[in-house]
């Protein structure tokens, strides 16, 4: 038996909290002295007070953890992921305030305009607004559906204030003439030459990232595939994933994944040279590679008597773009 002193020593609490928290229903001493009301703790108690304060580190109240269910850890996660949703629009809006971006000049002012919110989906690119509807033109453009979020959200590559539409960071003329949209799409190489972008509203409807975000089925069972365990190193990335021209010397893209590692209980390993995530994988797939809920496919490539992993890589082009790019090992 510990007694109440040394019990919150072993916590770094004070007596007030452990007296606090037996208040509040969440420990009970393992015995109570009747005559001097000394309370004692045991290992039981040990484990108790390890999983409040295990709780209140992951931001749960008092309140919550005495009433712990599965629905209220999965609405905390929820919760959490809205945060991180924020924070991380957040944090790209102040990098984007560093001075080597530009400084306080790429602070963007929103405007609203309730006319723009909404889905549109692509009609076709012309040279000239004058153009559409008959002039169309062949021109390879990502950007197949569009939305337009409240309070100029940003996802992908996408933000908005009233009039400009912003692809990258660019400044995009935009005006809406019924449910036409027209956007100067800038040439990023010349800010003299513009095409003309037309989209038709599909509907008004306020959207978040959660809505429009691409998923893919991952509940799949487990397939093992002995040729896949062992060391990736990452040596070159294409735009289409059935075409590769290998440069084995240096790739010409800047490759943030540097490895992947499979070990033979099914773990995947991959090395971002800064940290590490872990997933999984299953025969013809590797589950979560970018994002999560996507399942990129691989396939091996013989080139020279030399085995090449291919694998689909679902960056925020394919959960919001639909494209498909991919990574060669």
């Amino acid at each position: 038996m510990i007694k109440i002193g040394d019990f919150a020593k072993l916590f770094n609490v004070s007596l007030k909290t452990i007296r606090y928290y037996e208040k509040k229903g969440l420990l009970t001493p393992a015995l109570v002295d009747i005559y001097s009301g000394y309370r004692y703790f045991d290992k039981s108690n040990i484990i108790q007070m390890s999983k409040i304060m295990a709780l209140k580190e992951l931001g749960l109240e008092l309140s919550e953890i005495h009433n712990l269910s599965d629905d209220l850890v999965q609405k905390k996660i929820k919760e959490y992921e809205e945060q991180i949703k924020k924070y991380s629009n957040q944090i790209h809006i102040l990098k984007t305030l560093s001075k080597e971006n530009g400084g306080m000049k790429n602070l963007k002012t929103f405007i609203n305009d309730e006319n723009a919110i909404g889905k549109w989906q692509l009609e076709g690119v012309y040279e000239r607004k004058e153009d559409y509807p008959q002039k169309k033109i062949e021109f390879d453009l990502g950007i197949k559906e569009l939305y337009l979020m409240p309070s100029g959200q940003e996802y992908w590559v996408i933000s908005w204030t009233k009039g400009i539409l912003y692809i990258s960071g660019r400044e995009n003329k935009y005006e809406i003439e019924n449910d036409t949209m027209f956007v100067e799409l800038v040439d990023p190489m010349d800010k003299n030459e513009a095409k003309i972008v037309v989209y038709k509203r599909v509907d008004n409807r306020i959207y978040t990232i959660d809505d429009i975000r691409v998923r893919d089925n991952t509940q799949i069972d487990f397939v093992e595939d002995k040729k896949l365990i062992g060391f990736w190193k990452s040596i070159d990335f294409t735009n289409n994933k059935d075409e590769f021209a290998l440069r084995v010397e240096k790739s010409t893209y800047d490759l943030s994944m540097k490895q992947i590692v499979i070990t033979p209980d099914n773990k995947v390993m991959i090395d971002y040279g800064d940290n590490i995530i872990n997933t999984t994988y299953t025969k013809g797939y590797i589950l979560d590679l970018c994002f999560k809920d996507t399942l990129c496919k691989y396939d091996y490539k013989t080139i020279n008597g030399k085995d090449y992993l291919i694998v689909e890589w679902k960056s925020g082009d394919y959960i919001f773009g639909k494209m498909i790019n991919a990574i060669m090992y």
